[in-house]
């Protein structure tokens, strides 16, 4: 008995590490099977290792779902080239399909370095989150030449008690109440050049839980995106697949079909900014949002500058 007993612990360490597990969430790295190469970032006299990814080679690991992904990525400066601000765009792939394309603007960062390389790209994050079951996840830039490092891990940053309340926006389209079961919740419409605008006091952490509006002819499966502009400049752009809602409703309008919610996190940087949202590369007019500020934030003299936020 005691070695049966022994066998089946030892198959059953072997089987959690091939496969991430949702119970292991909290702050668990994930090690890629495949990958570019490592790559060593040194901060002061600390290094990290990262995990290079190109289109052609990407990141590829197991994970089992529902978890959150969280993805730290920075730039590979070419060691020819003059350092400057840059775009680049990574997917992330969950069994063959797109789940969502995250945009990141970079510039050289002042701390992190590669011994005798090229100059490295300031830190940029991203949360994903990954549905039920066990999958195999990609990870890799979206354009043809372009090699980004990455830090992937399951779970958020840290487990925390944090509050999230409604904000109101100052501009948007159309104020729409939601109903989801016993639930009512306050939406804001907005379109590719109507924008849902707000100005607050950073630092503000905010989460953008957004539903594309589906009517009688475009289907009931839907991609689109949201692209986040800072101070009237392009700071943000997620990509996104949304289906249409058999249980969510917007009472006061019957005609159209609420979309699946599908929430992104934002650290809005210190000091005073204006922040707008667009719908971007949909197939539909108009979509609706809400935004849920960290409590914490705002009770700290953050966020509205101290002011309470509208319900």
């Amino acid at each position: 008995m005691k070695v049966r007993f022994r066998l089946a612990v030892a198959l059953a360490l072997l089987l959690c590490g091939c496969l991430v597990g949702g119970a292991f969430a909290a702050t668990k790295r994930i090690t890629p099977h495949a990958h570019g190469g490592k790559q060593k970032i040194y901060i002061g006299s600390k290094s990290f290792t990262y995990h290079k990814a190109s289109k052609q080679m990407p990141l590829v690991f197991r994970l089992k779902g529902p978890a959150p992904l969280r993805v730290l990525s920075r730039h590979l400066y070419d060691p020819m080239a003059k350092p400057q601000k840059v775009t680049y765009r990574f997917n992330v792939e969950i069994d063959g399909v797109v789940l969502r394309t995250a945009e990141e603007t970079a510039v050289v960062s002042k701390q992190a370095l590669r011994v005798g390389e090229g100059p490295v790209g300031t830190l940029e994050k991203a949360v994903f989150q990954v549905p039920a079951g066990e999958h195999t996840v990609k990870i890799y830039p979206s354009d043809q030449g372009e090699t980004v490092a990455f830090r992937v891990y399951m779970g958020t940053a840290k487990k925390s008690a944090t509050t999230w309340i409604p904000f109101s926006p100052e501009t948007y389209v159309q104020a729409v109440r939601v109903h989801s079961g016993e639930r009512e919740s306050t939406c804001y419409r907005f379109s590719q050049t109507a924008p849902v605008a707000f100005t607050v006091e950073g630092p503000l952490r905010i989460k953008i839980g957004t539903r594309l509006d589906f009517g009688a002819e475009n289907g009931t499966s839907q991609t689109y995106g949201i692209r986040v502009a800072l101070d009237g400049k392009p700071w943000k752009s997620f990509g996104m697949k949304s289906k249409a809602s058999h249980t969510v409703v917007y009472p006061d309008m019957t005609e159209v079909t609420p979309g699946l919610e599908r929430t992104v996190a934002l650290s809005i940087p210190a000091g005073r900014h204006k922040v707008e949202i667009y719908l971007d590369r949909a197939a539909v007019p108009t979509a609706s949002l809400r935004i849920l500020a960290a409590q914490k934030d705002l009770r700290t003299g953050r966020g509205t500058g101290g002011r309470t936020p509208r319900r």
